[in-house]
């Protein structure tokens, strides 16, 4: 009978775990909500990545379509390297020849 009187109440005891338990419950909880709360932001964030990939590849298919069109539009050019070169040649000799020409005229301008 002593023994039983001196020992600690099993009771007691169970209590005791019973709140620790409670509290342990509680922090899990709280733990839970984080997580939610969390899962929550990220499938909203990745719903927005969706969104900008949907967009940005809509965006590519476009510039896609306008580089063929390009691309098929030079492959119809009939223009070459050397006819570009030919071109410029040109070109120099023109402007040479229309400066030659302003300058003869002003000399005829100035002897009339």
């Amino acid at each position: 009978l002593d023994q039983l009187a001196s020992a600690p109440s099993a009771l007691l005891q169970y209590q005791s775990k019973k709140g620790a338990l409670l509290s342990d419950k509680e922090k899990f909880s709280k733990f839970i909500e984080n997580l939610l709360a969390h899962k929550s932001q990220n499938e909203s964030k990745c719903k927005e990545m969706e969104d900008l990939v949907k967009s940005q590849e809509v965006e590519l298919v476009a510039g896609e379509a306008e580089l063929k069109a390009l691309r098929d539009k030079l492959n119809k050019q009939k223009t070459t390297f050397e006819n570009v070169e030919k071109m410029a040649h040109d070109r120099q000799t023109l402007e040479s020849s229309l400066w030659t020409l302003n300058k003869k005229v002003k000399e005829m301008q100035k002897t009339n």
